[in-house]
């Protein structure tokens, strides 16, 4: 039996468009799949190796302990892979730190976010069960 090409998917690290394009519709313009969380800022995880090929968290902390406080809409995806009130560990594709500076190109920088801070945002998981959050209305 002969095998057939197996599609790998790669995912990009750097910013592209469609994260641009999500920058100007923010959460409220969210994908049917993906759930938006009402969340906390538990912990900021330093930069480490995990972070690289992201060349912006190279000094800018791009992974958070996050506390899902409440689900303000359960996409397709949802499976119950958390729940209310359960701590994850999410990558904030712009990094945690106020975008300003960072990304100059954006439209809308982001505030930052910082330990015990609010937030809204959707939540994109991978095939890997690893979750991303784009961008994100500080509360």
């Amino acid at each position: 039996m002969a095998e057939s090409a197996s599609n790998t998917k790669v995912e990009s690290s750097s910013v592209d468009a469609e994260d641009e394009e999500l920058m100007k519709k923010g959460p409220e313009e969210s994908r049917p799949q993906n759930s938006i969380i009402i969340g906390k800022v538990i912990e900021r995880i330093p930069s480490s190796d995990v972070d690289k090929g992201w060349d912006h968290c190279d000094g800018h902390p791009c992974r958070a302990q996050i506390q899902v406080l409440a689900l303000a809409k359960r996409g397709s995806n949802y499976h119950c892979q958390f729940n209310e009130n359960d701590t994850i560990e999410a990558r904030f594709i712009y990094t945690l730190d106020p975008t300003k500076e960072i990304f100059p190109e954006l439209n809308e920088p982001l505030p930052g976010l910082y330990t015990a801070e609010y937030f809204e945002a959707e939540l994109f998981e991978n095939d890997r069960g690893e979750y991303r959050i784009q961008v994100y209305d500080k509360k």
